[in-house]
This record gives C-alpha cells, structure tokens and sequence, in this order.
C-alpha cells in the first residue's frame, strides 16, 4: 500500500514539472525588473545653441572731424550684417564724390559732384579706417583694410591726416556733407555683437 502511495506521488509531480516545462518552454523566465525612478524620468533636453552674432552698427567717428559745415547731409550705410568692401567716386585736388558696395552685394550710390577722375578702392574682407586731409572741404583720403594701406584720392591741400578709425571693428558706412564735392565725411562702424 506505501509502495502504490509512492508511485502516485510521483506520477502526480512528474506531470507537474511536465507542465511546468510545456508551459514554459523549458526555460525560466526572469522576473520583470522593477522600474527605477532614473529609467521613469524623461531625458533633459540639450540647451539650444547661443544664437550666432550679426554684424551691427557700434558707433560713428566724431561729427568735429573732418571737413566743413557746406552741402547737404547724407547717410550710406550698409544693411545690418554687412560691410563697406569699397569705396567709388571721383577725385582730383578734392574729394568730388565718394559712394558705397557693401559685402552683401548692395550699392549705395554715390554723393557728390560729378567732377574729378574715378577711382575704386576695393578690400573683400573690409576697411577699418581712414585717414582724411581736409579743411573747408574733404581734400584727399586713404583707405586701409587690416591697418594695411589698400589706396589713396585726392590731392594734397587740407589739413590732418586725421584717423577715422572703428578700431576692432569694419566701417559699416558713411555720413556725408555733399553738394558739387564732399564737404564733411564721418565713418560709421560695426561689429560683430
């Protein structure tokens, strides 16, 4: 009787470790592992890029120099993002007329009388300064791109030179005093802000 007692039990956990095996496959299956607070949270997002810096308007040389208080007043200056990459006009003893191409393509005409003989004066990376001859009237001018001196107009009369200078920065423009010649000349200047 305990021998058929044993047989039975075993029969009985034999064809349940059988089902156990048909039901899995044969092979256990971990538990899910238990979520963490780290894999539940989202992903902080990147912090967006600085926005890029536009060439800007930062100042003008002074209105003391250089030139006299005759002609009408006049303003060329570039498109915010671009620079003066030459100065055109017509020059003989005087400054006759004096305009602007900027490095975006744009050209600001010119200011002036129609006198003297033309000139182009060209830097694709920019001007940074000026130095102006000048008394009643703008005499002679020299443009220089990287402190290197890129031309010279005009003739020799005036006094100075005086440095119209925007330092760190590109002369982004113009402000004129102009009837049949140039009268007064600032620069405006920019930068990269």
């Amino acid at each position: 009787m305990i021998i058929i007692a044993v047989v039975v039990l075993l029969v009985c956990i034999s064809s349940s470790v059988g089902a156990y095996f048909m039901i899995s496959g044969g092979e256990e299956t971990p538990a899910p592992a238990a979520s963490t607070p780290e894999a539940s949270r989202p992903a902080t997002p990147a912090s967006p890029p600085p926005p890029p810096k536009i060439f800007k308007r930062s100042g003008e040389s002074s209105g003391d120099c250089c030139g006299g208080g005759g002609g009408a007043p006049h303003e060329l200056t570039c498109p915010e993002g671009s620079f003066v990459t030459q100065f055109y006009g017509g020059s003989g003893g005087l400054i006759d007329r004096i305009g602007v191409k900027c490095s975006n393509g744009s050209d600001l005409g010119v200011r002036g009388g129609g006198g003297g003989t033309p000139f182009s004066v060209v830097s694709d990376s920019g001007f940074n300064k000026l130095h102006v001859k000048s008394a009643s009237l703008v005499d002679r001018l020299i443009f220089f791109a990287n402190n290197a001196e890129k031309g010279a107009v005009g003739g020799g009369g005036g006094q100075g030179p005086h440095d119209l200078n925007c330092n760190d920065g590109k002369i982004m423009g113009l402000k004129l005093r102009t009837g049949g010649l140039v009268d007064r000349i600032q620069v405006v200047c920019g930068k990269e802000q």
